[in-house]
Formats: C-alpha cells, sequence, structure tokens
C-alpha cells in the first residue's frame, strides 16, 4: 500500500545522528558530537515520518503529541486498564495526534529512515527545499516500511507544457479555445 505522508523534523534532548548547526544547516555523522553541543549553539533532531489518520492509532504505537512529546499508546491504556484504543483516543488523545510510522530515532523500536533518504532531506532543507511530503509504501500485514520517495513539490514551464498537451491529446481532439501554443504563451509566464 502506498500512502502520502508527512515528514517533520523535531529537536530532541539524546544524542542522535542529525544535528542542527547554529548556522541553520543539517548535518549527519555516524559519529555525532557528545559533548558541547550546547555551547556550540547546536541541537540534535530526529525526523519523523507521520500520518494524521488518528483512526489509525491502536494500541503499542508511537505517537507524536501537539506538543511535539513522543509516547507510545500503551503507556496510557497499561496504566488505566483499558483494552480498546478509542477508550484511550476518546479520554486522552488531543486529535492532532499524528502516529509515527518510521523516524531516524534509534532509540525508538519503529521502522528506520535509511541513511540515503536522510541524507536526501538534509541535502533538500540546506538548499532551502525543505521536504514535507513523503510517498510511504508499507505492508499492512506486518507494518513493515518499503521504498520511501519524496513527493515532487515543483514544477518548471516545460513540464507543466508537456501536462497540458498531454491532457489534451487524450481528453479531446483539440482545445476548443483555438491554437493551445498561443494559450500557453499568454498564460504561463517563462
Amino acid at each position: 500500500m502506498k500512502k502520502i505522508c508527512k515528514i517533520v523534523n523535531i529537536e530532541v534532548k539524546k544524542e542522535s545522528s542529525i544535528f542542527i548547526k547554529s548556522s541553520g544547516r543539517l548535518e549527519q555523522s555516524i559519529y555525532p558530537p557528545l559533548h558541547g553541543i550546547k555551547n556550540m549553539g547546536w541541537k540534535y533532531i530526529n525526523l519523523f515520518i507521520i500520518d494524521s489518520d488518528f483512526k489509525s492509532i491502536k494500541k503499542d504505537d508511537y505517537v507524536l503529541l501537539p506538543s511535539n512529546r513522543i509516547i507510545q499508546v500503551e503507556e496510557k491504556c497499561n496504566a488505566l486498564g483499558y483494552t480498546t484504543m478509542d477508550e484511550v483516543a476518546f479520554l486522552y488523545l488531543p486529535k492532532s495526534t499524528k502516529k509515527i510510522l518510521a523516524t531516524s530515532d534509534n532509540y525508538l523500536d519503529l521502522p528506520q529512515l535509511s541513511y540515503e533518504f536522510i541524507e536526501k532531506y538534509i541535502t533538500s532543507y540546506n538548499m532551502g527545499n525543505i521536504i514535507t511530503d513523503v510517498v510511504l509504501e508499507y505492508n499492512l500485514k506486518n507494518n513493515k516500511i518499503g521504498k520511501i520517495d519524496i513527493c515532487k513539490q515543483y514544477w518548471n514551464r516545460d513540464e507543466h507544457i508537456s501536462d497540458i498537451k498531454r491532457i489534451i491529446e487524450l481528453y479531446s481532439t483539440t482545445y476548443n479555445g483555438g491554437n493551445i501554443n498561443k494559450w500557453i504563451d499568454s498564460n504561463l509566464i517563462e
């Protein structure tokens, strides 16, 4: 199954292989700095792929609360003796709670983002193109994460022209307004 999900980066207190420098640049290292990170103005962060479908949250899932606090749902269930997620969700979890599907946080028992995906995210982030949406391929039966692709967020003029011409080709024999190239020249800015 493929699903479009959000990806967020969140500051964490424990060490992480991803950190943001005081300059605003993200970096990844298999040997992250362990001491003096706060003195340098750096912060540890982790990446989280989240699902905003509140109804998909169930016992044992890790969730991201609106306060950016991460909890495992079972904590609430076990502490209060509830057995169904509906009772817990109704009483305790805000509707804006997000289910965490994958992460760079190796302290959580969740599917891990690959080093290559994290590098792609960091490169894009440092170029000013912050990735917010990803296409996640996963198996519902065993909750295994497959491929993660970045959703395209920007298209250039040539791509738009190609798409317009392809749509006209597929759905009609002619453009009703006359010459499509004339319409493109007057409506799509160079």
